[in-house]
């Protein structure tokens, strides 16, 4: 989704990367947190910034893991 948000700016995500991690609790084995960082290797100004992040954060997929799940998102320009 983000790279359609970056279209209507008409800049590029070339070289963009996502570490995600993981994390899996003991007892009940299962998924506890995730982890994710973006990494962009373009400037941008604020404004796009957080409307780019505001785009991540609100997709379906966000809200489609179970609410005990922390989510972790952070972005790096």
């Amino acid at each position: 989704m983000m790279g359609i948000k970056v279209r209507d700016f008409d800049l590029e995500m070339n070289g963009a990367t996502a570490l995600v991690q993981k994390i899996i609790a003991a007892d009940p084995r299962s998924i506890s947190r995730f982890e994710v960082t973006f990494v962009f290797p373009f400037l941008t100004d604020k404004i796009i910034r957080k409307m780019l992040e505001h785009s991540t954060i609100t997709r379906p997929v966000y809200y489609s893991l179970h609410p005990d799940i922390e989510k972790i998102i952070s972005f790096n320009w």
